[in-house]
């Protein structure tokens, strides 16, 4: 009789040790087959809105360069605003002043002699520092390239408070110098230095649109 009991009391905890296994199984297998719950995905940032900002005035350049190379004045003037103008500084023979104009053609007497470099250029990469400066003596740039500069354009203003300008008989209205004050600040100086030329512009970007500002011919003229 007891080793019926006994007989009965093992097959019980076997049967019961049997079952806990399987439920354990059937537990693991449950959380196996339960989908694993996933994040969406996130959209794709952005680029920086600075970097942006600076292709897009790059490939500007690019192009008001490229069209002074090849004289395309109708580029050269869709990036003229007529109610704004622009102001040119010439190069040789000239008091340090400057002309206000309202097209660029390359028939003006203050533009036709210039040399602009015949460089391609794609060789060049934009180079974010100070400009070159011209050595009079060696007739050459301190470097060569493509260069803009982020520090305010100043040499106009320059011209204006020159004091000079009594001696020669040169004024400016007050609103001619806000004019010329406010054009500064909003525009970045593009230096192109080139052996046999250069190319020196403000650009600025007004009403949307990007305009040339200012066009400087007297940078490698050591008569000026």
């Amino acid at each position: 009789m007891m080793r019926l009991f006994l007989s009965l009391f093992v097959l019980t905890a076997f049967l019961s040790c049997q079952n806990e296994k399987k439920e354990e199984s059937i537990n693991k297998q449950s959380e196996i087959i339960v989908p694993e719950k996933r994040l969406p995905k996130l959209p794709k940032l952005p680029k920086n809105e600075n970097e942006n900002t600076k292709l897009e005035l790059e490939n500007e350049i690019f192009k008001v360069i490229n069209a002074f190379k090849t004289k395309d004045e109708k580029t050269l003037n869709s990036y003229i605003d007529a109610n704004v103008g622009f102001y040119l500084i010439p190069g040789p023979g000239t008091l340090l002043n400057f002309v206000t104009m309202d097209k660029i053609s390359f028939d003006n007497a203050h533009i036709s002699y210039h040399k602009f470099g015949d460089e391609s250029i794609q060789r060049y990469k934009p180079i974010y520092e100070n400009p070159p400066t011209y050595d009079c003596e060696t007739y050459k740039w301190s470097k060569e390239g493509l260069f803009i500069d982020n520090e305010k354009i100043t040499i106009f203003t320059y011209i204006v408070e020159n004091p000079l300008n009594n001696e020669y008989d040169i004024s400016f209205t007050k609103d001619e110098i806000a004019k010329i004050k406010q054009m500064e600040k909003i525009s970045k100086l593009v230096h192109l230095a080139e052996k046999e030329g250069d190319i020196v512009f403000g650009i600025a970007k007004h009403n949307g649109k990007y305009i040339i500002t200012f066009l400087n011919f007297s940078q490698s003229y050591c008569d000026v």
